[in-house]
């Protein structure tokens, strides 16, 4: 591409070579070269595969045999025929998230910095957002709604920095993770009889992604020690970069017997969709020593020693489908005990060229009670809730564990007969989030 590539051998020490050529594939020598991206292990996102909402939430998530309010649109769209109101709600969620990832080049700090290489590193991201929001309007034997969900929100960057303290070399290698997941949805439940319901919910499902890994090197060719100039350019750098917004047309289907039965058992399936973005890999040369006959101008793309090299190809990601089965029982008119099964088919998620463990299917666990405090001369009934579920390890990465157990509690007042208001905590050792929801009937 350029000349002087003869004289790399002096300019680019054997480790680093190594590192980008083998690491990256990327041929530093070669005119054309193919450059192949690697896919970016995607099983470890903080995606919530439970149904929105405060009160489903303050029960552990356990709610496919329940679903007596909005959020059935996506928890199990058969309980929209227990609403008899016209309703519209709205959900706003605050979380704070620590997600560990492996790193693939923490090894290879490890050499010059011990420290850098002794912990997986992690993204630190909290956020605000509009969760939920719907409008439900009831008939006959037949329930209508409208509804939005944005199901994960997520953007953080994070940095492993090490030197090679006899050359003063300096390396560090960066990720940045940023998505959202958001439905726009309408939703159906139709009463077959006292004992049965069903329902469905279509969705346009928008998944929007920037993902970036960047491995630099500077001063790697120590011409410090050689002219004594320290004002020389003088670096490597390999970016990965997957960018970009898809949509699938999924679908929710569900089954509810005995809706508010004393005991209600519910059956759901969630489609999660099929997504495709653009991805590039970016190789960085630049090398600026004038009095040694090397020159690099980055802004002007020219220069004796400046290699630019690029690639693409497309990037598939296929978000996992869901089962769950729920079953509640009331043995009184206060009291609701309730638990969910999911099947989270995290297998779709898992790549062998980057998820160092296979990961499949995995069985999620939820249990949840709910004890409402009745007023028997005109006050306010308000509710308290409990709940756990269990969350297995479905990162792809033998070098980080993500299993954990989840616990959550809540409260619920109805106020005038017209607003409901519920709040909700969840405490887990990756994420604590809180949710409020609003209901008005009319």
């Amino acid at each position: 591409m350029m000349a002087g590539m003869e004289k790399r051998g002096l300019l680019l020490p054997a480790v680093v070579a190594v590192l980008f050529a083998v690491a990256l594939g990327v041929t530093a020598g070669a005119q054309e070269p193919e450059l192949e991206l690697p896919p970016q292990t995607s099983t470890g996102l903080p995606i919530n595969f439970s149904p929105p909402g405060a009160r489903a939430l303050g029960m552990g998530g356990a709610f496919i045999a329940i679903a007596d309010d909005a959020t059935a649109s996506e928890a199990n769209p058969a309980g929209l025929t227990i609403l008899t109101l016209p309703e519209v709600s709205a959900h706003l969620t605050r979380a704070s998230h620590t997600l560990a990832y492996e790193d693939p080049n923490t090894d290879f700090f490890a050499q010059f910095d011990p420290v850098a290489g002794e912990a997986a590193p992690s993204f630190e991201c909290s956020s605000t957002r509009f969760s939920f929001a719907s409008w439900v309007y009831p008939f006959d034997s037949v329930s209508l709604s409208i509804y939005y969900r944005e199901a994960a929100l997520f953007d953080a960057q994070d940095e492993v920095v090490a030197t090679n303290e006899p050359y003063q070399d300096w390396f560090v290698s960066g990720r940045s993770m940023g998505y959202s997941l958001r439905h726009f949805g309408v939703a159906a439940g139709y009463r077959l009889g006292d004992m049965v319901s069903i329902g469905a919910s279509l969705r346009d499902t928008h998944l929007d992604i920037l993902a970036v890994s960047r491995l630099r090197g500077d001063y790697l060719t120590d011409l410090e020690l050689i002219t004594g100039n320290l004002d020389h350019t003088d670096f490597v750098e390999v970016r990965q970069t997957i960018d970009g917004l898809d949509t699938d047309l999924t679908f929710n289907l569900g089954l509810l017997l005995n809706p508010n039965g004393k005991i209600s058992a519910g059956l759901v399936y969630s489609e999660g969709g099929d997504f495709s973005y653009a991805g590039e890999v970016t190789y960085l040369e630049c090398v600026n020593a004038p009095e040694l006959g090397y020159t690099c101008d980055l802004e002007s793309g020219e220069g004796s020693h400046l290699e630019m090299l690029f690639g693409s190809e497309p990037v598939e990601l296929s978000l996992p489908d869901v089962w769950g089965l729920g079953v509640a029982w009331r043995p009184s008119r206060e009291l609701t005990v309730a638990a969910d099964l999911r099947r989270v088919e995290y297998g779709s998620l898992y790549d062998p060229a980057t998820d160092s463990e296979r990961v499949g299917s995995e069985l999620e666990v939820h249990l949840g009670v709910e004890y409402a405090f009745l007023s028997q001369s005109g006050g306010m009934p308000f509710s308290l809730r409990a709940g756990a579920y269990s969350d297995p390890d479905h990162d792809g990465s033998a070098e980080v564990d993500s299993e954990q157990t989840h616990f959550t509690v809540g409260t619920g007042v109805v106020l005038d007969e017209r607003v409901q208001l519920d709040l909700a905590a969840h405490f887990a050792e990756t994420i604590d989030e809180y949710v409020l929801s609003l209901v008005y009937w009319f």
